[in-house]
């Protein structure tokens, strides 16, 4: 699944059900989070990719960057899901991973092959 952005619980214990991974960008939610807030509001921005409930119920996190809306680089995703820290301040500190969860969603990304 491609974001996995508001899922709530229901949505993702039935994805991880089916054995369907999901892909977060945490770089996009950083970069973008102000003017997400503008139409959506905070308590829905503070719920956008929500990886330490995706973990709990199980699934296989691959974490992204959703360049080049985002910016790329896998230790920015790393940063931001451990600190859930965007251009206007921390969103949903309870959605944030461990370093060691971050580490290895950010090394479940996909690459495209070597030519």
């Amino acid at each position: 699944m491609e974001h996995g952005g508001l899922a709530g619980p229901e949505q993702r214990a039935r994805a991880v059900a089916l054995g369907i991974p999901v892909t977060i960008q945490q770089p996009l939610l950083h970069d973008t989070a102000e003017v997400e807030e503008g139409f959506w509001g905070p308590e829905r921005v503070a719920r956008l990719f929500p990886a330490r409930g995706w973990l709990d119920q199980g699934a296989q996190v691959s974490a992204g960057s959703d360049f080049p809306v985002g910016q790329f680089g896998a230790m920015r995703s790393v940063w931001g899901m451990t600190t859930r820290h965007t251009v206007i301040g921390v969103k949903g500190p309870e959605h944030a991973i461990t370093y060691d969860e971050a580490l290895t969603s950010a090394h479940h990304q996909r690459r495209p092959p070597v030519r």
